[in-house]
């Protein structure tokens, strides 16, 4: 789904994906900013690995 994402953007992307040879600073920023938030997404977002303890979330309908 991202490929097709990236082909419709734009006729520079639609050649790059066709042929690899082809690349812009455009197209190698797209990559590099995509490397980067697939490595920092753990690093981003700390709260998704946090662990509470029973005791100390509300039960029920408490909000």
């Amino acid at each position: 789904m991202k490929r097709i994402e990236f082909e419709w953007k734009c006729g520079m992307e639609i050649r790059a994906v066709e042929d690899p040879e082809f690349e812009t600073f455009y197209t190698k920023n797209i990559l590099l900013n995509e490397g980067i938030r697939a490595w920092m997404a753990t690093q981003d977002q700390p709260h998704e690995n946090l662990i509470f303890p029973k005791g100390v979330l509300p039960c029920g309908n408490a909000l």
